[in-house]
């Protein structure tokens, strides 16, 4: 860690645009990791060594922003959170990458559920989990499919979290991979939950465990 520390420090004083291609990469080492200050230091350091520099290539800033979004999100800094986030959904459209558009999209989604609720938020995943499909990112968009099903169920609309589960079981399915299906018996188990089925949340809850 402290290899990586002297390396990014040493590109933000000289080549900015590295310094943020190591942020990139390095941004599910620091969320693993609950470095969310750090990560965001020095995402937040190299794009304004950048800014002074020159200009900002979008589909860098679309996955920079994105990563300094989660960040102050998991420290509920969610101000500078939905800044990160609408400043990566404009990149991603400027960049024309609909998946990374769409993961910012979600993330915002994310930060306005926290602030005011459900139906605030549910035109924005819906719209973000549209750009991600038609990005070609599915997990990423089954992830936030899974989020829709539980906020939609918390707020007890659940024909929408119905709507969302038979989407993320297809998903599901066609991708085949543990993470979608754990989540997917997460959302299910809540789904029950919430309509007073007890054993059957039970049974989906121990096969996501």
């Amino acid at each position: 860690q402290p290899n990586l520390r002297v390396a990014t420090q040493y590109f933000i004083s000289t080549e900015p645009l590295v310094a943020i291609e190591c942020a990139i990469g390095m941004g599910r080492y620091w969320l693993w990791r609950g470095q969310y200050a750090e990560a965001r230091d020095v995402i937040e350091s190299a794009l304004a060594a950048q800014k002074r520099i020159g200009e900002m290539p979008p589909e860098l800033e679309t996955k920079a922003r994105y990563f300094a979004g989660g960040h102050c999100y998991m420290m509920s800094e969610l101000a500078a959170a939905g800044e990160h986030y609408q400043l990566a959904v404009n990149a991603g459209r400027l960049a024309n990458d609909d998946a990374g558009a769409g993961a910012a999209m979600c993330g915002l989604a994310m930060v306005v559920y926290v602030q005011h609720g459900h139906a605030a938020s549910q035109k924005l995943y819906e719209d973000g989990i549209a750009l991600l499909l038609r990005g070609g990112d599915r997990r990423t968009a089954a992830y936030n499919i899974c989020n829709l099903a539980n906020t939609a169920a918390y707020a007890d609309e659940m024909d929408t979290a119905e709507h969302c589960l038979a989407q993320l079981e297809a998903l599901s399915a066609e991708l085949a991979e543990p993470m979608v299906e754990a989540r997917l018996a997460s959302s299910r188990g809540q789904n029950c939950l919430h309509r007073g089925q007890y054993d059957e949340s039970a049974k989906w809850f121990r096969r996501n465990l």
